[in-house]
């Protein structure tokens, strides 16, 4: 009996968890060739504060081919 008890327990309680998470919306950027001033301006966007610690969404910066190859992504994401 005392099984059951631990059991109907641990499965509110996993259940519980489940329905309060929320998943965090993701975004990534490109920010020009790396080394670049672009990718320089990305990474400080990527780590000020404000953005950095907002609960709702997270952001990474990542390098990329330049403008041409941002617009054929966003064209290849959006379709």
């Amino acid at each position: 009996m005392k099984r059951i008890y631990i059991l109907v327990f641990a499965l509110a309680l996993v259940f519980g968890m489940s329905f309060n998470a929320q998943a965090k919306k993701r975004y990534v950027f490109g920010g020009g060739p790396a080394g670049g001033t672009f990718q320089i301006v990305a990474n400080a966007i990527q780590v000020y504060g404000p953005i950095k610690n907002n609960p709702d969404f997270s952001i990474k910066a990542q390098s990329s081919g330049g403008s041409t190859e941002n617009l054929r992504l966003r064209h290849r994401v959006r379709g």
